[in-house]
């Protein structure tokens, strides 16, 4: 009978080991997914912060906002670049690296889009002048 208390605390130390090893291989494996929101990316690295720090695990400041930094997708090297080498990155709140982050988005949102538009303008362009050889030579 006295054994029992002992087991299930022996258990439930297991339990908290299992989920402080899956929680840290989601940390060392996280990235940022191509075409994802920044809000769902920040979202997701910090379950796994919140879940570390509920198990007594945590990582340094410098430790996430580096993991973070170096992440993301190529096109957003000059300005993750930019971030650490403005920042004290071991200082560096992620609220803060957030906002910097989302600004940057969008613009490249803004240049997605232009160069969509830029695409659709050429090709309504390229039919027009086709259209125009068309009835060009139909008139011959």
């Amino acid at each position: 009978m006295r054994d029992a208390p002992r087991i299930n605390y022996e258990s439930s130390e297991d339990v908290k080991l299992r989920k402080v090893a899956t929680l840290t291989k989601h940390y060392e494996n996280f990235t940022m997914k191509e075409g994802k929101i920044i809000d769902e990316m920040f979202g997701r690295f910090q379950t796994f912060l919140n879940g570390l720090q509920g198990l007594g695990h945590e990582f340094t400041k410098a430790q996430n906002n580096m993991k973070i930094l170096e992440n993301f997708h190529k096109k957003w090297e000059p300005k993750t670049t930019t971030i650490q080498e403005a920042q004290n990155i071991a200082t560096l709140m992620l609220d803060e690296m957030l906002g910097a982050l989302r600004v940057h988005n969008v613009h490249l949102q803004n240049c997605d889009q232009l160069h969509i538009d830029t695409i659709l303008l050429l090709r309504l362009e390229s039919r027009i002048a086709e259209k125009k050889k068309i009835k060009s030579c139909l008139r011959s």
